[in-house]
């Protein structure tokens, strides 16, 4: 049996910080997987509730489709504006769903003039200088 205290020709003297650095990598590389999985793992689980994959489209997706931020998608989710289906801690949203969102929030904000200004109130600061001025 070899001697634990006796050093190994192949032994490398590592720094902690180092071991930390490593560690930290790795740690990266697992929770990518992780989450990679879990998209795998909703995309067929939705796929098992008898919807095409391919029609289900991720918050990332939306975001990208419709030009906005992330951040505006989970928004319009977690208060039901736009219908999605969650899974563990991931959103899926069927393109109907947000085709149907998009027509929404164009209804609900109709173009209004730039030049629309609201009328004054009839005893206004201006009317009032305007009529001392005149002499009234």
């Amino acid at each position: 049996m070899p001697d634990p205290t006796r050093s190994s020709p192949f032994a490398l003297e590592v720094s902690a910080a180092s071991v930390e650095a490593i560690a930290e990598a790795v740690l990266v590389l697992m929770d990518q997987d992780l989450h990679e999985l879990a998209a795998a793992r909703v995309d067929e689980a939705l796929s098992a509730r008898g919807g095409d994959s391919g029609s289900w489209l991720s918050v990332g997706e939306v975001a990208a489709a419709l030009g906005v931020h992330q951040r505006t998608i989970y928004r319009a989710l977690n208060t039901g504006r736009l219908a999605g289906v969650r899974v563990g801690s991931h959103w899926r949203v069927q393109r109907a769903a947000m085709d149907e969102w998009l027509c929404q929030q164009n209804e609900r904000r109709p173009l209004t003039s730039a030049s629309a200004r609201p009328a004054a109130p009839s005893d206004s600061f201006r009317q009032r200088a305007s009529q001392r001025r005149a002499g009234r």
